[in-house]
């Protein structure tokens, strides 16, 4: 019976070859399009997980454009959000002389090797001792030591001076250089002694509401009493940084998913007009098949399978050539795609949903009809 029931849907096929193009066509594109919709949001939810393990989902990143900082922002700042969750941050452009060229140097405490969340650490970060005794001692990234064959306990000259490298970062992006000293350090900045420490510009600040609002109105009521440093800083946090993905991802949802949707929903509407058509031109056999034995299963099965193995089909054939074109649509268009289990998975089980509703009526008026009445027409 199952031999003969494929052979009757492949005979459906051929019998209603146009209006079977035009059905597939539409539900290959809407399943085609959703594949690369998936994999879009695939690809801006892994760089959105990538940017707060990077950057830390409870990190803010306090920017000062002031030409000076007041020098209690640190102290006012550890008052509100504890002692060891403020780290101050400092960059310069150093020429070293393993690199023969200028270099960004971050001077900073003890505390940023705490707050930040580092890929992996060789060695140490820079601890309280190096800032009490402004030690020269630094941190380099792993591609910095990678570049230069340099690693723990070699010396890095920063100009003239000497320090020694105790601990490897991995960088955010691999082809970062970045060299890490103590803030306290004076004498790199001037040969004398009394040299005063730059201000900080950057102050990392660890928090556990960690919302741009909430961060800038604990920031306004502690500065109160300075409106125009207020106007001079500017506050990032991991929601700022995703607002640009969330929105690629919306807009995508909408636009991409919408196309599909529609073009899915003609195509198994089609689909549906086409079962029921074939219903009527089918009645006298369907008859002559109940009358021979065939039951209500049966018969809705033989409209069921058509239906199935149609959108079935077109979504595999839309799945395999979606996640194939993954592999060169990212670099020749530089639109971020990436395969999952969703890419491949839901649009079958989409098909498999949509394939079932649209001969689910036909199925039903098909094993509704007698014997005796298909056989009279």
């Amino acid at each position: 019976m199952n031999k003969a029931l494929l052979v009757d849907v492949l005979e459906s096929f051929r019998s209603r070859k146009g209006r079977t193009l035009l059905s597939a066509g539409l539900i290959v594109s809407g399943f085609l399009l959703l594949t690369f919709m998936l994999g879009i949001i695939q690809a801006l939810e892994q760089q959105s997980k990538q940017t707060l393990n990077e950057f830390g989902a409870d990190i803010a990143l306090l920017n000062v454009a002031a030409t000076t900082v007041p020098p209690y922002t640190k102290e006012r700042l550890t008052l509100e959000f504890g002692k060891g969750n403020v780290s101050s941050i400092s960059k310069h452009l150093i020429f070293v002389r393993e690199a023969r060229t200028n270099l960004s140097v971050t001077a900073t405490d003890q505390h940023l090797f705490q707050l930040r969340p580092y890929v992996s650490l060789t060695g140490r970060g820079l601890d309280a001792i190096d800032i009490e005794q402004a030690e020269r001692n630094c941190v380099i990234s792993k591609s910095l030591s990678a570049r230069h064959s340099l690693k723990v306990n070699d010396l890095i000259h920063l100009r003239n001076q000497a320090f020694t490298i105790v601990g490897l970062i991995q960088a955010f992006k691999d082809s970062d250089a970045q060299i890490y000293i103590p803030n306290s350090c004076k004498a790199l900045w001037s040969n004398k002694q009394n040299a005063v420490t730059l201000d900080p510009k950057q102050f990392v600040i660890k928090s556990q509401r960690s919302s741009n609002k909430e961060i800038t109105a604990k920031l306004k009521q502690q500065f109160a009493d300075n409106e125009s440093f207020q106007k001079k800083i500017s506050i990032t946090t991991a929601d700022v940084l995703l607002q640009g993905v969330n929105a690629l991802s919306t807009m995508v949802k909408i636009t991409a998913g919408g196309i599909a949707l529609i073009c899915i929903f003609y195509g198994c509407l089609n689909l549906g007009t086409l079962m029921m058509a074939n219903v009527r031109e089918r009645v006298s056999e369907i008859g002559l098949r109940r009358a021979l034995g065939a039951n209500t299963f049966e018969i809705s099965s033989l409209f069921m399978f058509e239906a199935l193995g149609l959108c079935v089909s077109s979504a595999l054939i839309a799945t395999l050539v979606g996640n194939a074109a993954f592999i060169f649509i990212p670099q020749l268009l530089n639109i971020p795609m990436q395969t999952s289990f969703s890419t491949l998975a839901a649009p079958l089980l989409i098909a498999l949903i949509a394939g079932s509703i649209s001969a689910y009526y036909p199925a039903k008026i098909a094993s509704a009809i007698r014997p005796a009445n298909a056989l009279r027409l």
